[in-house]
């Protein structure tokens, strides 16, 4: 149960967006369904970061869940607000650019990609309230003016995305997940010996294997100093890796204190 609270979480906004669909709009128990499926949205990764039970089904799952709530959502809105042809080619468009991004990630990079970039995260709550203010006794002109400025931040969160997707071409996001991963293995070995050499006896037989995993080591130094790790580092800026996909080693403190902790315990023991 705990391994699957996230998504347990997550299959709840599935569930309240079928639910929304019933109820009247912006009547209690729309907007009582409405602020939980916000709330799940919020939880569910926290819960998965926070019991480290982030995987690859719940990140897509998540997408699904997040996807199904915004179209029963419109859905719903789309029959009693009077939304004018250009706005709704406007939104469609916005839809589309978004699928493709899914699509190509899918059919071209062979791996699921959900950007998380900040742009992302804000347009995500700024169109939920502005869709919540909806129902609120607000003048017209201030909703127009909040509408349209959803649709001008949405379209630029989807162009980020579908930039982020296709600018490095095919394959780039997989190598250098691929890399990262190689990456993240020799980090965490390393850690793990720095560990075992701070807090338990320095015995020859540890001082063998530290030895022999210098150059591995090296090779993580080289990494670090190279233009692959900035790349790296700025992929995952840009959000271009899932949320589940371990990358400590793109962490520039963590993995500057490991190598420098490794620089002076050899020193200690001797090279």
């Amino acid at each position: 149960m705990k391994k699957q609270l996230a998504n347990i979480l997550t299959g709840t906004r599935i569930v309240i967006s079928l639910m929304i669909l019933v109820f009247p709009a912006f009547s209690v128990w729309y907007y009582a369904l409405y602020i939980s499926g916000g709330l799940t949205d919020i939880l569910d990764g926290a819960v998965a970061r926070g019991l480290k039970t982030e995987s690859e089904f719940g990140d897509k799952f998540d997408t699904i869940a997040d996807i199904t709530f915004s179209m029963a959502v419109f859905l719903k809105l789309v029959d009693i607000i009077i939304v004018p042809d250009w706005l709704l080619i406007w939104i469609c468009i916005i839809i589309l650019i978004k699928f493709s991004s899914i699509i190509v990630s899918l059919t071209v990079l062979h791996r699921f990609i959900s950007i998380h970039s900040k742009l992302n995260k804000f347009c995500g709550f700024y169109v939920y309230f502005m869709l919540f203010s909806l129902g609120l006794s607000v003048n017209w002109q201030i909703k127009f003016v909040l509408i349209i400025a959803a649709c001008i931040i949405a379209t630029m969160a989807a162009i980020h995305e579908a930039y982020c997707i296709f600018i490095g071409g095919p394959g780039n996001v997989d190598e250098a997940m691929d890399r990262v991963e190689r990456m993240e293995l020799i980090f965490d070995k390393l850690g793990d010996l720095i560990y075992e050499a701070d807090n338990d006896e320095i015995t020859d037989d540890l001082i063998s294997r530290y030895k022999a995993f210098q150059p591995k080591a090296r090779e993580l130094e080289r990494y670090y100093s190279s233009r692959d790790w900035k790349n790296d580092h700025k992929m995952d800026e840009q959000g271009k890796f899932p949320e589940y996909f371990k990358r400590g080693v793109l962490s520039e403190d963590g993995l500057y204190n490991t190598l420098d902790r490794n620089k002076e315990l050899l020193e200690k023991i001797g090279r």
